[in-house]
């Protein structure tokens, strides 16, 4: 894929897809909360996080398309990552990895990592991961 796009997030929670070249925009997509982190591409796939506990999962183009939306319990105030065909995102005490089916709509979100003993040292992570 050529890189002719800038993804960008708003706290009024939209998503933009903007022409790298003359800043024009293909789209606009309204999510539920504010966007905190900065949106990840992964080959053409688009991973948008937000506030209100969601990772929304759309096309990396020029054209508009929704592939998926993820949701659990925790608001997500950082950027997800890709690392070991997971997508990692951080949200509370939690670091969460989802699996390898990131662009079904039926992606199952689990905790990885950390133990319960862990969470109650750690305070609220804000941060994106990183991993090594």
């Amino acid at each position: 894929m050529s890189q002719t796009f800038v993804f960008a997030g708003d706290g009024g929670g939209n998503v933009y897809c903007l022409d790298k070249s003359t800043g024009k925009m293909h789209w606009r997509h309204e999510m539920f909360g504010a966007i905190l982190g900065t949106p990840l591409v992964v080959g053409d796939i688009l991973y948008v996080a937000d506030e209100d506990s969601e990772v929304e999962v759309l096309r990396a183009s020029a054209k508009y398309e929704h592939i998926a939306i993820m949701s659990h319990q925790w608001m997500i105030q950082s950027s997800p990552i890709f690392a070991d065909d997971a997508l990692f995102i951080v949200s509370g005490r939690n670091v969460f990895a989802i699996g390898k089916c990131v662009v079904l709509p039926q992606c199952k979100i689990v905790p990885v990592g950390l133990r319960h003993t862990d969470r109650k040292s750690i305070g609220c992570l804000h941060s994106t991961p990183s991993i090594a």
